[in-house]
């Protein structure tokens, strides 16, 4: 393991220099979950006979998930400690772009469900949110091991702004930049920096207590009302009730002990990461939901003799949830170790060194294409000095007797080997005659190797590849 200089990157801040962007081979995937016009169910009175949708179906659940997928290798961050050498998932809710959150009313509705007179009536107030369940969990495939989480167990009124991310270390130079030459000698190719992938989290929990439940490889966070129903009557006395004059109008419940994150929009922000190990070569499918559960508190204003008795009633719950799922094969190419990159030709305006084929097919022709940046055009060079395809995975470019080139099984054979001298690729592949072989474009998309001194299309650049899925 190779420590080179520490380069430590905010995905807080965009570049200004669109010029400039760094190489950094971590993957972005969006998820969203949703769900609209949602109907809140509840019984519209103490009586319990019948039921309304006391959301007017106009509930709505808008929350995106952002999957960061990359893989790790050994390397020394700046505070001395080792980055992982693993395959690394990362499911995030965070500030700036988690979402429009969960909504369920403009403004709770309070208001008389029975009136005799003010001394004798019945109240409502609702609907407001018990709990806002989350969760993540590997639910079918490989399971990999749930390495950190948050937000952890809270009290109410908890109000804090945290940044919270992985470090990883990462194939190459400090500073790269993507489509700039990629890693051409040995110290370049073994070695690493660390980069420290971070977003801010902002918690703001107002009536609520953070309860995490989490367990092996499932994470589970509830944000829970933290109060009782008593909680939010106007007064209290000994007892879940108050007293007030028989000509008092005032409601059961005080409306302004309800905030709004209760109600018009709550926006959870979280972070699960998992890792595997670098052998793993299976999927894993994880479930993402969201469960909110809402009530309505009835009330009731009784006459006696003196006064009359404001008091708390039952409730009516329910609860609304939605569900996603999102595979991750952890065999795709973004998980290689290398660096990524794309060896395009700098002797001719558009020409790219592309495979024709996938990792199971017989034989797989290499030759050149427009440069598209699929994943047929983006390599890896190994400390084997070896290109290793992203496309076909388990095999690297080679020379063929007839001095083409193709993709065969990853082995120790020079055919395989290759080095950089200066704008060309030269192979290690010998014949017999003592002469230097060098990638080069024979004719048309048809690719080979030549002789260096008769090469006139041979030279290359391993430029720095943006990946995508």
């Amino acid at each position: 393991m190779k420590n080179s200089t520490i380069f430590v990157l905010s995905l807080l801040a965009a570049s200004t220099n669109v010029l400039a962007e760094k190489y950094v081979p971590i993957i972005s995937k969006t998820i969203h979950i949703t769900s609209s016009n949602i109907k809140c169910n509840l019984s519209k009175t103490e009586e319990y006979k019948e039921t309304q949708d006391w959301c007017d179906a106009s509930a709505s659940i808008a929350v995106r998930v952002t999957l960061e997928q990359m893989r790790s290798i050994p390397s020394l961050t700046g505070d001395g400690k080792t980055t992982p050498d693993a395959k690394i998932v990362r499911f995030i809710v965070d500030e700036d772009s988690g979402g429009t959150g969960i909504h369920l009313v403009d403004e709770l509705k309070q208001d008389h469900s029975w009136f005799q007179s003010w001394a004798n009536r019945r109240t409502y107030i609702g609907p407001f949110a018990t709990n806002y369940d989350l969760w993540v969990k590997p639910i079918k495939g490989t399971t990999p091991t749930k390495v950190k989480d948050f937000p952890a167990n809270t009290n109410t009124n908890y109000q804090h702004r945290d940044k919270h991310g992985v470090d990883i270390g990462v194939n190459g130079t400090a500073g790269a930049e993507v489509g700039k030459d990629g890693p051409k000698i040995s110290g370049q190719v073994s070695g690493s920096f660390s980069i420290s992938n971070e977003k801010t989290l902002v918690f703001e929990t107002k009536d609520y207590r953070v309860v995490n439940s989490s367990s092996l490889s499932d994470f589970s966070v509830s944000f829970e009302r933290g109060f009782d129903d008593c909680h939010y009557l106007r007064a209290q006395e000994l007892g879940c009730y108050f007293t007030k004059a028989h000509w008092g109008s005032g409601w059961v419940y005080d409306k302004s002990k309800f905030n709004p994150i209760s109600y018009a929009n709550f926006k959870p922000n979280y972070e699960v990461i998992y890792e595997a190990p670098v052998s793993e070569k299976g999927t894993t499918t994880f479930e993402l939901g969201i469960k909110v559960g809402y009530k309505v508190l009835f009330g009731s204003i009784m006459p006696s003799p003196l006064f009359s008795v404001y008091e708390k009633g039952g409730g009516s719950s329910n609860s609304s949830t939605v569900t996603t799922e999102v595979s991750v094969d952890w065999n795709h190419p973004l998980f290689a170790p290398e660096a990524h990159v794309a060896l395009q030709s700098l002797s001719d305006n558009n020409f790219c060194l592309d495979v024709y084929g996938t990792n199971d097919d017989g034989d797989v022709e290499v030759g050149g294409w427009e440069c598209h940046g699929d994943w047929n055009q983006v390599w890896g060079l190994d400390d084997k000095e070896r290109y290793k395809s992203r496309v076909a995975p388990e095999r690297c470019l080679a020379v063929l007797p007839d001095k083409t080139v193709t993709v065969d099984f990853c082995g120790e054979s020079l055919a395989q080997k290759w080095y950089w001298k200066e704008d060309q690729l030269v192979s290690r592949y010998v014949d017999g005659t003592d002469k230097a072989y060098v990638l080069n474009i024979i004719e048309g998309n048809k690719v080979g190797v030549a002789p260096m001194d008769a090469a006139n299309k041979s030279k290359w650049q391993p430029r720095l590849h943006k990946i995508n899925l």
